[in-house]
């Protein structure tokens, strides 16, 4: 209850000596009956709150944060059982007090009051401040016995020597919840008591009802001497916790025989300190505890206790020898001691914040002079490769370039004397104060003050560069080379990079290159360009976040009788990019899959997800999974972000519920897919796969499971000409038949599920279906033959070229052949008529009008014309007068069939005309005697000799001189080479032709038979530069030397 603060001290001493007085009386009779043994209880009265009576029970732990949680413990701090009656625990924060209950407390023996009902000794309401309090332990004539102060303390409390707190500090108050304060011994059974903050220390691991019992990792070794010549062997033991620690019953153990060391006094290690503990032989030194011990020169030191057997530390010196028990982790030991001397220790590395480093490794130690009782100077460690790494450059643009550095391991890096190194600038930045970078983070150095870590202007070059990372020995630990690299460092093994490859240069301004994840928390490292990618969208301090559309859904599989269902993932960044965490969501209840696997998507490339129940398929995940087969959707989303990447809808009767899918058509049904047919993306003509959220984007065929079909957008008219066709050959007809396709663009075009129909197949299956992957190159034929042996046995090279499985068959007449894409686009048509019957238009009048080319001869082919300014276009207006109908087969071959436009020219030079028999013998010798370098010549006849002289002066002093003659006069093997035949006009000609074709600069070809009947024109060319056109032969009546007789014709030299 709460007692009446107001009662003075005469009225509380008459009271009790009332109540003393009755119960004498009262029990006064039954005295006789017992005999009591009064020195072994401990009355708490008015006579025992003298100094030396104080101390005797003491507030051992406090704990006063956290509602309906609060505690405090009491403890008996002398050999004596104590009495509680009458003693009370007064709370000057919120004016509470809290009567004890009578109860015996033996020696050593704690008492808890508090709120935890199950835990305490005294169930209490109690009332403590968590900012400060101070907490007073009365006795039964309300005089203090103790008292502890805390936090902001109280103002109606003032500390001194006779208030029982003689400390002007306060006890620190954690800003954990789960925390208290306590008192820490001084033996093995007493607790501090000096009425001040020094008793006292703060924990987060409460010992309600008890005392702290130390556990591993609490006391370290962090000094051993080992072969001390004038000192003998000893090891310095260190307190890693934040109060005193009695280290009676501690073991110093070794694998020396019989050489353990035993501490048998009450001998306190301050908090953070140390003690020092050695040989009893030692003369010179004064050890904190000393005992015979002695250690082999390679083993093992333990720190352990007697009592509970809990070994709190080991280390592993020398060679040839395990720990043989768990406090040892290193597959190497420390240094071997034989390199130590009198005055060289081992001794453990020190933390940033003051502690050790504890890692039961051999990294935890290091070889130095000895330095008993004191501990080492931080020292910063040395970081080892793939610890640190540079994770992303931006170095174009004026003052915006940075560095960021990555902590690639699991624990804090400190990186104080770590360099950066730009070699073009021979540039050196040095941190050089001691920074940490917790695990998994970036520090940044560069030239945007409010961006960056570290601000300093860095000179990085656009063009190339090598940025070096070092660490405090000056050993590179990390290198990355961009563009032209630099002249100074070449790649090796062992200087961080092994790539003859650098990674993308001359970026632009706003760009940067970075690595890419390994895994959500590692980044690749393989010293190598492969590990980087360039990005437009830099991520200073963190890294890319995928957007919707990185992602892409490439192929679904539905209806999978035997490969059961699956979902193909498309990355469509540059880089690749880690899946753990993607979700493949459907419509159907309870079958999303969710990817928990460190699982990477090539750039460009792809991943495939699906059922676990598969035995036909290795997919790259597997999981449950089920897709309905008529109609339903897929989506892709991350489970972290929630961020949708893409979607497909498929079926009828169902609308998309969020807004990846823009279509208000969704593919078609699924019910007329197969086990071999999948829906898939179309893969633009850009290499990327189109994503407009449409049903357009899509396709149905072939399954293509883990790789992307090379599909093309849906073809346009004229992409792919149709330029010649073979419909009738000569005897015998079958496997002779062909048609030629052509491209007329600069890219390459894929005709994956492209077909060929004839007038009766369309509408049904086509004549000819072309294979997935069949390619045709930028200006280049490809035959699709009936028969590849027989083709090419009358036919002779075709060039590119397919011959579909059973071949084909076209109409001889009338007929029609149609090129189809995959979408039933009319690429290209070509119609033809046979005799009396004419082609009847049945189909699409715009992809062809008017009637068909007229089909003659059989072996002969129709054969498109072409543009006389262009070689490489031909003429497309889908009508008959773009072909021509008796012209010889060349499949796979560009015809000569120009069609000659009715295009007037518009130009300047000088015109020479002529006329026969008047002057044209003149004209035309003299302008052959003007020839520099070439004369190119076609003409029907040639007899003239007189001519034929000026052609050969001309090829005497080196000019080239071409001739092409008309075909009815053969050359070799020819009759009129015969004497007999010398007055023959046929003789002429050929001796004409001999007498050029024998000349080393000259040569005669003879007009092959082809479409035209006759090469009836009279031409020539001189230097590539004048074209001289007459009507006339070169005979001795048409080109006369005496003008006075002849024929009448007409002739004009242009000179352009």
């Amino acid at each position: 209850m709460k007692k009446d603060k107001n009662m003075n001290q005469k009225q509380k001493r008459k009271a009790a000596l009332c109540l003393i007085g009755f119960i004498i009386v009262s029990f006064l009779p039954m005295m006789s009956n017992f005999v009591f043994n009064i020195s072994s209880i401990n009355r708490l009265s008015p006579e025992s709150a003298d100094v030396s009576q104080a101390g005797r029970i003491l507030i051992s732990e406090v704990k006063f944060k956290g509602t309906g949680a609060e505690w405090i413990e009491i403890f008996n701090n002398n050999s004596g059982t104590v009495q509680l009656s009458g003693c009370s625990l007064y709370s000057y924060g919120y004016d509470n007090e809290t009567n004890l209950d009578s109860v015996q407390l033996s020696a050593y023996e704690t008492y808890v009051v508090g709120e935890l009902p199950t835990a305490v000794d005294q169930v209490e309401n109690i009332s403590l401040r968590d900012v400060g309090d101070v907490l007073v332990l009365r006795n039964s004539l309300d005089e203090k016995i103790d008292v502890v102060v805390w936090g902001t303390g109280n103002e109606t409390y003032s500390y001194g020597l006779d208030s029982g707190w003689i400390d002007e500090n306060n006890v620190t108050v954690e800003s954990e919840p789960n925390s208290s304060i306590f008192r820490y011994n001084i033996t093995s059974e007493l607790l501090a008591d000096t009425n001040s903050s020094a008793d006292w220390y703060s924990t987060n691991e409460l010992t309600l009802d008890g005392f702290y019992e130390l556990k591993t990792g609490d006391l370290l070794i962090s000094e051993v001497g080992i072969e001390m010549d004038s000192y003998y062997d000893f090891a310095e033991i260190y307190n890693n916790l934040t109060w005193p620690v009695l280290v009676k019953n501690l073991v110093l153990g070794t694998d020396a025989t019989d050489s353990d060391l035993t501490i048998t006094s009450d001998l306190l290690i301050p908090a953070r300190d140390v003690i020092v503990v050695g040989d009893s032989s030692s003369a010179n030194i004064d050890f904190d505890f000393e005992e015979t011990i002695s250690y082999y020169n390679d083993g093992y030191v333990r720190i352990y206790d007697s009592v509970s057997g809990v070994e709190y530390d080991a280390m592993c010196y020398g060679d040839g020898l395990d720990y043989p028990g768990d406090g040892w982790e290193s597959a190497i030991n420390v240094t071997d001691p034989g390199t130590w001397d009198n005055e060289t220790t081992v001794q453990r590395y020190r933390t940033e914040s003051g502690g050790l480093q504890d890692t039961n490794k051999t990294e935890d130690w290091f070889t130095t002079a000895k330095n008993l009782w004191e501990l080492p100077a931080y020292i910063p460690p040395v970081i080892d490769e793939q610890k640190l790494l540079i994770s992303e450059v931006m170095y174009g643009g004026t003052g915006i370039e940075w560095v960021e550095i990555f902590n690639n391991d699991s624990e804090s890096i400190d990186i104080e004397n770590v360099e950066l190194y730009c070699s073009f600038s021979d540039q050196t930045v040095l941190i050089d104060e001691s920074t940490l970078i917790e695990p998994h983070s970036t520090y940044i150095i560069g030239e945007l003050p409010s961006q960056v870590d570290k601000t300093i202007n860095i000179t990085l070059n656009d063009n190339g560069d090598v940025l070096i990372l070092k660490n405090s020995s000056g050993n590179n630990i990390d290198v990355v080379v961009w563009g032209i690299g630099h002249s100074s460092f070449i790649p090796a093994t062992q200087n961080g990079w092994i790539n003859s490859n650098n990674c993308t240069g001359n970026l632009n301004e706003g760009t940067s290159i970075f690595r890419y994840n390994m895994t959500s928390l590692s980044l690749a490292d393989t010293n190598s360009s492969s590990d980087w990618y360039a990005t437009d969208e830099p991520t200073l301090g963190a890294f890319y976040q995928l957007q919707p559309n990185d992602i892409l859904i490439s192929e679904v599989g539905i209806h999978m009788d035997t490969g059961y269902d699956f979902v193909e993932i498309y990355n469509n960044k540059t880089w690749p990019v880690l899946a753990r965490n993607f979700i493949v969501g459907t419509d159907m209840s309870d079958a999303d899959l969710t990817i928990n696997a460190d699982l990477l998507i090539p750039a460009r490339g792809v991943i495939v997800v699906g059922d676990d129940d598969s035995t036909n398929a290795d997919y790259d995940y597997e999981e449950e999974m089920s897709l309905y087969n008529t109609d339903g959707y897929v989506r892709i989303y991350s489970g972290i972000t929630n961020i949708e990447y893409d979607a497909i809808c498929y079926g009828d009767g169902l609308d998309y519920p969020g807004g990846g899918w823009d279509s208000s058509v969704n593919i078609t049904g699924a019910g007329n897919w197969d086990n071999d047919t999948t829906i898939q993306r179309i893969n633009g003509t850009n290499g990327e796969l189109i994503d407009n959220n449409l049903t357009s984007d899509w396709g149905i065929l072939p399954k293509t499971l883990g790789y992307i079909q090379e599909i093309i957008k849906p073809g346009s008219p004229g992409d792919i000409l149709i330029t010649e066709i073979m419909p009738y050959p000569d005897s015998p007809v079958t496997g002779h038949e062909y048609l030629e396709l052509y491209n007329p663009s600069s890219s390459p075009i894929t005709l994956n599920n492209w077909s060929i129909h004839r007038t009766s197949t369309w509408g049904g299956d086509p004549e000819i279906s072309l294979p997935f992957g069949l390619i045709i190159p930028a200006k280049t034929h490809i035959t699709i033959l009936d028969d590849n042996d027989l083709c090419f046995t009358r036919y002779g090279s075709m060039g590119l070229n397919y011959t579909p499985a059973g071949g084909f068959t076209l109409d001889d007449g009338p007929g029609e052949v149609l090129l189809i894409d995959s979408y039933t686009t009319i690429i290209d048509r070509v119609a033809w008529s046979y005799g009396d019957n004419e082609f009847e238009e049945t189909i699409d009048s715009t992809s062809w009008e008017g009637d068909g080319i007229y089909k003659t001869y059989s072996g002969r082919v129709l054969a498109r014309v072409y543009d006389p300014t262009n070689k490489e276009n031909y003429v497309d207006t889908n009508t008959k007068e773009e072909w021509r109908n008796y012209v010889y087969p060349s499949p796979g071959i560009h015809t000569n069939n120009v069609y000659f436009l009715s295009t007037p020219v518009v130009g300047s030079g000088t015109v020479t005309t002529f006329s026969s028999p008047d002057n044209s013998f003149a004209a035309i010798t003299s302008l052959i005697d003007s020839a520099k370098s070439s004369l190119d010549i076609c003409v029907y006849q040639f007899t003239s000799y007189y001519l034929l002289q000026s052609l050969i002066s001309a090829m005497d002093r080196g000019v080239q001189v071409r001739l092409i003659l008309e075909d009815i006069y053969p050359l070799h093997d020819s009759p009129y080479l015969e004497d007999s035949t010398h007055d023959d006009e046929n003789y002429e000609v050929v001796y004409v032709a001999s007498q050029v074709d024998n000349h080393e600069n000259g040569s005669v070809r003879w007009e092959n038979e082809d479409y035209f009947t006759y090469t009836h024109a009279k031409y020539f060319i001189i230097d590539e530069e004048v074209t001289v056109i007459c009507t006339e032969n070169f005979k001795f009546t048409g080109i006369p030397k005496d003008s006075s007789a002849g024929n009448r014709g007409w002739g004009i030299a242009v000179n352009n």
